[in-house]
């Protein structure tokens, strides 16, 4: 669980693997997760494999990447990997997978500035 809060407040890591610590789907380890995934900028890979996320655990990160400002909510748009056990739900693992593909369209979307390449020398 302080995996997590710690990075709340990372501005360095951008990958991280977690697999095998066991967490579960314990309401604090759910909630910190939440937090985390709504105030970290920086992170673009966790890998929770083997960790006790199974349906309930999954649907509520999925919920938490769904998440809007409109609710309150600064939404994830760096996370573009996030991998779990393969006894996770498979639907509700898709539909994670669907928003990091999202993260990730829109992340070289906001790479491509128009015009501001080298210049040719002559």
């Amino acid at each position: 669980m302080f995996v997590f809060r710690g990075l709340n407040i990372n501005g360095v890591l951008t990958k991280i693997d977690l697999t095998d610590n066991q967490f579960g789907e314990d309401e604090g380890v759910l909630i910190t997760i939440k937090d985390m995934l709504h105030n970290n900028t920086t992170l673009k890979e966790m890998i929770l494999k083997h960790n006790g996320f199974y349906e309930e655990g999954c649907k509520f990160i999925l919920e938490a990447m769904q998440e809007s400002e409109d609710e309150g909510m600064r939404k994830n748009e760096t996370l573009i990997k996030l991998e779990f056990s393969e006894k996770a739900p498979s639907e509700i693992v898709s539909e994670i997978g669907k928003i990091c593909l999202l993260n990730k369209k829109r992340k070289r979307k906001k790479g491509k500035r128009k015009g501001k390449g080298k210049k040719k020398k002559r």
